[in-house]
């Protein structure tokens, strides 16, 4: 790759990420709100920030099948932390009991900046 193309690339991610506004005009898909700014104004908000999980359905469709909770959800998703009006449902967030794994044994534990 030549430095245009790098550089090319380079800017798109950054204003996709500046943004938070993710498209591909090949595939015509567009997506707002996909980064989000951390919230670092209190430990409990960045946290409560980290462990928010946003359904990709719409808000305004009137669907019960997404915004149930299933018995499978039990000690991994919070049942009192979502939003009233239209997110309800549809914006979660993890329990205080959840514990987020990978396949990796050899994967070390990062400082995330928080603390």
């Amino acid at each position: 790759m030549t430095g245009k193309n790098t550089d090319f690339i380079t800017f798109g991610f950054q204003k996709a990420i500046v943004s938070g506004n993710w498209s591909i005009k090949r595939f015509h898909i567009e997506r707002k709100g996909v980064s989000q700014l951390l919230n670092r104004i209190s430990y409990i908000s960045a946290i409560g920030m980290i462990c928010r999980l946003n359904s990709q359905f719409e808000k305004t469709r009137k669907i019960a099948g997404p915004r149930a909770l299933l018995g499978s959800h039990w000690g991994m998703i919070c049942p009192c932390d979502t939003p009233d009006g239209e997110g309800c449902g549809l914006d979660k967030a993890l329990a205080l009991t959840t514990c987020v794994t990978t396949s990796s044994r050899r994967f070390k534990y990062t400082n995330l900046g928080i603390i």
